[in-house]
């Protein structure tokens, strides 16, 4: 590495007075005066207009002479910070990430956030939902399949080529053809986390155009916590459909079974008639306070019928009709105790399976005699 003084010679024909005067009095590192005492004027002085207290120039510095990140990146972010620093409290957060996150994505975002009003983790984590990813022009750019699913549902987007030079989108496809990066308003940068994950699901495409016909023109007024409350509301629908289905199936089938059976046998079935034919006509007249986990642990059991029948009858004080959907979640709860206790046994007996097992014994070898 140079030496100070030599550093500080070579700055002194490339900087301004004030400039010198900063680098000199201000804390800046050997290693920081090296790294700039290695650039031409231009670069020199870009970072010495670095916005940043010296502390943090020289950490960022210091993880570049380590080549913890590229020059493309350690530039592009003291680039930046010749016009804001806003930054600056991220810093630690940055450079402890680059042992975990791909350091050109970790520095993008990091410029980001001179930009967003976002903390660094939170700009990260966008990227890292899959929704967004980091330009290098200190933005990050929602991809190209979740601004198609946006623009479906005519939520305002905003295209730029370059750093400024940007635009509303009126032909969305024309942009991506161009490479421009894609933006959301900060309000809907949840939205489209939101519609990135619910976009892989089967349901997605008639849930999207279930939204539109119903908002129209008012889907730009969404938020991602209104998709997310529309989307457990349809699916919730399309399970109390299953659940209806399944138990009506199940009634069907126990009542052709009675029909099999004797006088006496049917006699003495009397109340489970009466209270499975009620359990059936509670799911064609109510929806149950269900949710979409407990619906979907009702589906699975062999016979959901009976299952909420053993529960319902296990209740002396349950005689209304709206008691039945109590006698619903127990049953979930149940079922699920059972799924619980069932996967926890398979794990202990692979436990004790491995426990057991006795590590492989080398032969020895005897030398012949």
């Amino acid at each position: 590495m140079t030496s100070r003084g030599e550093c500080l010679e070579r700055l002194s024909e490339r900087l301004t007075e004030q400039q010198l005067r900063k680098v000199m009095t201000q804390g800046y590192t050997d290693v920081s005066l090296s790294v700039m005492a290695e650039y031409n004027k231009e670069y020199a002085r870009m970072l010495a207009n670095c916005k940043y207290s010296p502390q943090t120039f020289n950490k960022l510095t210091e993880a570049y002479s380590q080549k913890r990140m590229s020059e493309e990146s350690y530039l592009m972010i003291m680039d930046h910070a010749q016009y804001t620093d806003r930054n600056e409290p991220y810093a630690d957060a940055f450079l402890d990430s680059l042992n975990t996150i791909y350091p050109s994505t970790a520095a993008n975002c990091f410029a980001a956030v001179n930009y967003n009003d976002m903390s660094y983790e939170r700009a990260i984590s966008f990227v890292q939902s899959g929704a967004f990813y980091a330009t290098d022009q200190a933005s990050l750019s929602v991809t190209p399949e979740v601004a198609a699913e946006l623009f479906e549902m005519r939520i305002p987007l905003r295209g730029c080529e370059g750093f400024n030079n940007c635009y509303d989108v009126d032909d969305l496809q024309a942009s991506l053809d161009d490479g421009d990066a894609i933006f959301v308003r900060d309000a809907d940068m949840s939205l489209a986390v939101v519609i990135h994950d619910l976009m892989k699901r089967p349901e997605w495409t008639e849930f999207r155009d279930s939204v539109i016909s119903e908002f129209g023109d008012m889907t730009a007024n969404l938020t991602g916590q209104n998709i997310r409350e529309l989307w457990d509301k349809h699916e919730i629908k399309k399970l109390h459909a299953e659940l209806q289905d399944k138990i009506r199936k199940e009634h069907c089938d126990f009542l052709s079974d009675l029909r099999e059976r004797s006088p006496d046998d049917i006699i003495r079935s009397a109340y489970m008639i009466v209270t499975t034919d009620q359990i059936s006509m509670y799911m064609r007249l109510y929806e149950p306070p269900l949710s979409a986990k407990e619906y979907k642990t009702l589906l699975s059991s062999e016979n959901t019928l009976m299952e909420i029948y053993e529960e319902w009858n296990s209740h002396d004080d349950w005689t209304d009709m709206e008691d039945m959907g109590y006698a619903m979640e127990k049953a979930a709860e149940s079922i699920q105790y059972s799924i619980d206790r069932k996967e926890d046994k398979i794990a202990e007996k692979m436990t004790a399976s491995h426990s057991q097992k006795e590590p492989e014994q080398k032969q020895k070898h005897y030398p012949k005699r």
